[in-house]
């Protein structure tokens, strides 16, 4: 008995035309109230229909991704545009090209940095008391820090050894917390990984104890698909294209000598 859903053909629309246009949520909000091209496109009938919140429109994307609807659309979209234009799709050509990257690029220190603070946050939430076992040093450098913490005026002379110190709390995290239940969650593996491919781990013996130390691996040695933010772990480095994802993309072609149909994309119709 509450209040009716959202038209989900203008949800939809509203969804396309952001991506079309490359919006912000609050900037597609705004543009979905106000801007009377996007009634018109969209056939908003009445001022009730005009307007959402962004909760809104986050659920209903959430959900478009859940349902896997966005394919399914794009297929649909697709294929109504290869019938509209005339398009042979029996001539095709694939190249690969790089995709950027929404998220910041990092320097190694704040990799590890950001690491270490993405992990302790997710302890916290699921498991309180292994969380209170993390050094409370650790936490003061990597959590309750302000801005960017301690490492935010590293300068490039110091930028090394405090790359030293970070490696020596990751090693402890990744050595304290290996066999816990912490050992599960997705941060953990993230402080695994970055431990893996920015340091070198060895074992050193001194008397009767034995103790691993982390020395930070030069930059020739480190693989080019790591982690270069926590936020975006799948995103690669190209030294070409910078921070992003290598994709494949199929274009349709026809004979360069041959007839162009007057509506084909890309010519006045």
């Amino acid at each position: 008995m509450g209040r009716p859903s959202k038209d989900l053909h203008i949800v939809i629309g509203v969804l396309l035309l952001q991506q079309l246009h490359d919006l912000s949520d609050t900037v597609t909000v705004e543009a979905f109230a106000f801007n009377m091209a996007w009634h018109h496109a969209l056939d908003v009938r009445t001022e009730a229909d005009c307007y959402f919140c962004e909760k809104t429109l986050r659920n209903y994307r959430r959900l478009f991704i859940n349902e896997g609807l966005d394919e399914i659309l794009f297929r649909r979209v697709t294929y109504r545009l290869v019938r509209a234009f005339g398009v042979d799709t029996s001539r095709q050509r694939m190249d690969s090209t790089a995709m950027r990257s929404a998220m910041r690029s990092l320097t190694l220190l704040g990799t590890v940095v950001e690491s270490i603070s993405k992990f302790a946050r997710e302890l916290a939430r699921s498991n309180p008391a292994l969380h209170g076992l993390i050094d409370n040093d650790i936490n003061l450098r990597y959590v309750g820090r302000e801005g960017d913490g301690c490492f935010s005026n590293t300068a490039p002379s110091a930028s090394r050894r405090r790359l030293d110190e970070a490696g020596r709390d990751l090693l402890q995290l990744v050595a304290q917390f290996r066999n816990t239940a912490a050992a599960e969650l997705s941060g953990y593996a993230l402080l695994d990984q970055v431990l893996q491919e920015q340091f070198e781990v060895t074992v050193e013996e001194a008397g009767d104890t034995l103790s691993a130390v982390a020395p930070p691996r030069e930059p020739d040695d480190m693989p080019c698909d790591g982690v270069t933010n926590p936020a975006d772990p799948d995103a690669n480095y190209n030294a070409h294209k910078g921070l992003g994802y290598m994709v494949q993309i199929v274009e349709t072609c026809a004979e360069d000598d041959g007839p162009v149909h007057e509506t084909a994309p890309g010519r006045p119709i």
